[in-house]
């Protein structure tokens, strides 16, 4: 358990149900431009496990099995420095300030459907709010 976590999924602490950890590169032209872990709570995707081994892709799973796709998120940014593992998935020095974003993605009902980290290298990125 994560107490974060916990709390942004509302879990009790009596009968604690779990969380699937998702983790993924995002790259372009081969190289890493930053590294997404994504949390989803056991008790809203129960056999996410098992939908993802037979092939099924993550829209497929939330949007149509589930009906619990993202529509709106509430993430905070942050410049830190690099974490040792950070530093060596993203390919740069360790301490390197980088951009860590995370935050809840929400239901079309309001409930969190994924709590997501992200961490990016500023170097190879634009940041552009609308």
């Amino acid at each position: 358990p994560d107490p974060e976590l916990d709390a942004a999924f509302n879990i009790p602490e009596a009968k604690h149900p779990g969380y699937w950890m998702l983790q993924w590169p995002i790259m372009f032209d081969e190289r890493v431009y930053g590294w997404c872990t994504s949390f989803i709570s056991a008790q809203i995707f129960p056999n996410l496990a098992q939908d993802i081994s037979s092939g099924k892709r993550m829209i497929d799973i939330k949007g149509n099995k589930y009906a619990f796709l993202p529509v709106k998120g509430s993430v905070a940014l942050l410049a830190r420095p690099a974490k040792n593992k950070e530093a060596a998935v993203l390919e740069v020095p360790r301490r390197t300030i980088i951009l860590a974003a995370s935050g809840n993605l929400f239901g079309r009902n309001g409930a969190v459907s994924e709590y997501v980290r992200v961490v990016m290298r500023p170097d190879l990125l634009k940041l552009e709010i609308n």
